[in-house]
């Protein structure tokens, strides 16, 4: 199951997603989300991190499908190695792949060129990036996201966000705020590491007391 409540189910080399009922798409992890089981159509592999989750016919057609609590995502080939999106493969950059960090950077898109004006501002220290968390006490549900800026260019070179994951009682306002100092940390140690670079600095802002 990904973070959109819709389920996978691979057979030998074969893709099927199933759409959550309308109604039945609360993805909590707590919560049974259900399925049509005539509804399944072919698709390719998925390119989000899946959770694990245990599926029952309920009656006829119907499929009742729950979530693993407090799992990470399943590591698997169709979990993709994150490499940013360019025509040009000169640079290969890639993120970490165990699947904390692919969740947390599902939603990052970035190109060559971006990741080159990264490390140039590191090195003239003219980066700067600023990083929060939001956490809803009601539903259990947080989140994070984060910009990269070049203060010299006064251009937004990355923008990211994600959930938090993590069991719903062990999340707050703090882990989602550390959630996002790891995000960001971790994609500009990447970045140095891939640019072996050995100079510079970054100005990190962050709200968190």
């Amino acid at each position: 199951m990904d973070r959109h409540s819709s389920l996978f189910h691979s057979v030998e080399d074969s893709w099927f997603k199933y759409y959550p009922r309308s109604g039945s798409n609360q993805f909590t992890r707590q919560r049974p989300t259900f399925y049509d089981k005539s509804d399944g159509r072919s698709c390719l592999p998925p390119a989000e991190p899946l959770f694990p989750a245990s599926v029952q016919v309920i009656r006829g057609n119907l499929l009742r499908a729950s979530c693993h609590k407090g799992t990470l995502p399943v590591s698997q080939q169709a979990v993709p190695q994150l490499v940013p999106t360019s025509l040009d493969t000169s640079i290969s950059f890639s993120l970490p792949c165990h699947p904390f960090y692919a969740h947390l950077y599902c939603c990052l898109n970035i190109d060559n060129n971006k990741l080159s004006a990264i490390a140039e501002s590191i090195g003239k220290g003219s980066l700067m990036a600023c990083c929060d968390g939001s956490f809803e006490p009601l539903t259990l549900r947080s989140s994070f996201g984060l910009v990269i800026s070049c203060t010299e260019s006064k251009t937004h070179l990355v923008k990211a966000h994600g959930p938090c994951i993590g069991h719903p009682n062990h999340r707050s306002a703090h882990r989602s705020e550390l959630c996002s100092i790891v995000a960001t940390l971790q994609l500009l140690h990447s970045v140095v590491s891939h640019f072996q670079l050995t100079s510079g600095s970054i100005s990190l802002f962050n709200d968190c007391s």
